[in-house]
């Protein structure tokens, strides 16, 4: 390391270990002395996909495993799917490493919900591909997507709003009445839904 470069607060913030079935990836997060960890899963391409991708592979952060992981790494993506139920628990228990840093209290100013949590944890996992996990992994730290289905598509719309370093926001499913990926305006027109047993 040169005099010039300047220390990397993220260095020592994930451990991984091989599987049979992919590289479990152990993030560890901090906040004064509290300090918590979660894990997520690492996919990545045949290495014969490694000529194509020159500077790394493109990578998805999945907010649980439905993606179609065959499919994106016959196409020389790589995937992390984290353990959200690690980060904060989808009840209101308020579990998980994220509560045991930032506790849910009574003034509303400290009662974050889970899908901001989980959007938070995978901005965390930027941090550990910035501070060396993406060198480790073989991963171009530039090529980044978010993608969840359904509750984790609301959370990854959350994530999107907040954390900005994802190139590629990619929420699936977000629930009728939730995100649309295109607006468009209903006011001042008539849906007659009768036939699917609603109001005509």
């Amino acid at each position: 390391k040169s005099e010039e470069e300047p220390e990397n607060p993220f260095a020592a913030m994930f451990r991984l270990s091989t599987t049979d079935d992919g590289i479990d990836v152990e993030i560890n997060v901090s906040k004064g002395d509290r300090s918590g960890a979660f894990t997520g899963r690492a996919y990545l391409p045949d290495s014969s996909k490694a000529k194509e991708c020159p500077n790394g592979f493109p990578y998805m952060v999945c907010m649980h495993p439905v993606q179609p992981l065959e499919y994106a790494l016959q196409n020389g993506y790589a995937m992390i799917f984290m353990d959200t139920s690690m980060v904060a628990q989808d009840n209101n228990l308020r579990k998980g490493c994220f509560y045991d840093l930032y506790p849910y209290g009574a003034d509303p100013v400290t009662q974050t919900g889970e899908l901001m949590a989980w959007g938070w944890a995978a901005a965390k996992v930027l941090d550990a591909i910035y501070g060396g996990l993406g060198k480790e992994l073989g991963l171009n730290e530039e090529q980044s997507s978010i993608t969840g289905v359904s509750r984790w598509g609301k959370a990854t719309a959350v994530c999107g709003a907040f954390e900005s370093r994802f190139k590629n926001v990619i929420p699936v499913c977000s629930g009728a009445g939730g995100l649309a990926l295109w607006n468009y305006s209903s006011e001042g027109k008539c849906y007659d839904m009768s036939e699917s047993g609603g109001p005509k």
